[in-house]
């Protein structure tokens, strides 16, 4: 799974070796290295997916033992912001979607979608859940927010 930033320059992908690697596009589509930009080891098992805020500040990955690893991508920093344990059970953390106000989503194999908090005003924090989304029989493996809205769209292994 890859997620790019909206300014197009910052790629995103997620691996199953516990790793959130981030390439500057730009730089590998012109040059003969394709080196990442920054590799990220904050996750302490395989990570499933990952996604950035819409105003590309924030990037966030969902990790294989259900915990929330959160980036700060400011000026391409990547200082690791806060982990968060997903409350879905010791499952993992199959889909992740940040809309607007710094609103996340996270479905996982507990089959259902939760939805949380990052402080937006100042340096984002620790993930506060706000509320779970119901109606799955199986695990949820994919979600993302209808841009500039609130709504949700998930998708899971009970095809509903």
């Amino acid at each position: 799974p890859a997620e790019s930033s909206t300014n197009a320059i910052d790629l995103a992908t997620a691996s199953y070796d516990g790793t959130t690697r981030v390439w500057d596009v730009a730089k590998c589509a012109t040059s003969s290295s394709k080196k990442t930009k920054k590799v990220l080891k904050g996750s302490m098992s395989g990570v499933w997916c990952c996604a950035y805020s819409q105003d590309a500040s924030v990037l966030v990955a969902g990790c294989s033992k259900g915990s929330i690893c959160v980036y700060n991508a400011t000026k391409g920093k990547y200082d690791m912001l806060a982990r968060q344990d997903s409350s879905h059970g010791a499952s993992a953390v199959f889909a992740c979607s940040m809309g607007r106000d710094m609103l996340l989503a996270t479905g996982g194999g507990d089959n259902k979608i939760k939805l949380w908090a990052l402080a937006s005003s100042g340096a984002p924090s620790a993930p506060m859940m706000k509320a779970e989304l119901l109606g799955h029989s199986g695990d949820v493996v994919a979600c993302t927010f209808r841009p500039s809205t609130s709504i949700v769209a998930s998708g899971s292994e009970d095809r509903h």
